[in-house]
């Protein structure tokens, strides 16, 4: 026996009750706009709005922002791609790496250790060199995670970064966030598991990592 299950609220119609699974999107609520089966406010960046006004359809490649998927209709491009605004295409970057000043609009070069960054000093980076360096929370590339980071990597703009995370609390050295390899034991920290295992003081017990207070009736 069938029976009718709601849509998301976000969808119109849909082929099943999750969120990216809709068909059509309600134009008058929040979110008029089906990309890949989603309805959205906006579009994303790397999409544009149908001439009907109905799908968020992509861009080119290397386009961030387009008007059509076309390789000559972009507004702006992603990271790595140069803006050629008489024939607004994108092209392949291939020399020095540059930002773009946000005061006078014009190309500067980037620190020597990025490949990629947002101003002209050492911790603008926001990508290093991804077969040797690793990029920190403060915008430097080092060559290696400090103690109690781990390599971890990000997607921007379809670019892989290679960046330090942070272990879980206790652990010096960790494979991921639920791995650990070496505890803090300056800090009453033990390996078990691959968990950090707090060694609580008297008339405390260990639960989820933290040390309770028993009570004593």
């Amino acid at each position: 026996m069938f029976r009718c299950r709601w849509c998301d609220f976000r969808c119109l119609t849909c082929s099943g009750p999750q969120p990216f699974q809709c068909k059509s999107c309600d134009k008058t609520k929040k979110y008029p706009n089906l990309q890949y089966h989603t309805c959205v406010s906006t579009c994303s960046p790397g999409f544009y709005l149908s001439q009907n006004l109905s799908q968020c359809l992509s861009c080119h490649e290397a386009c961030l922002n387009c008007t059509s998927s076309n390789e000559t209709s972009c507004l702006s491009c992603k990271l790595g791609f140069v803006y050629l605004p008489d024939s607004h295409r994108c092209e392949k970057y291939t020399g020095k790496p540059y930002y773009i000043d946000s005061n006078t609009g014009e190309t500067r070069t980037c620190h020597s250790s990025c490949t990629q960054c947002k101003g002209p000093n050492p911790n603008d980076c926001i990508a290093c060199n991804s077969m040797t360096e690793v990029l920190l929370d403060d915008g430097h590339c080092v060559n290696e995670c400090p103690v109690g980071f781990y390599v971890g990597v990000n997607k921007t703009n379809d670019i892989e970064i290679n960046i330090c995370l942070s272990c879980s609390i206790g652990c010096r050295r960790c494979i991921n966030s639920n791995q650990c390899t070496e505890c803090d034991g300056s800090k009453g920290y033990n390996l078990k598991n691959e968990n950090c295992i707090p060694t609580c003081p008297e008339r405390y017990s260990e639960k989820n990592f933290s040390c309770i207070i028993m009570f004593v009736c």
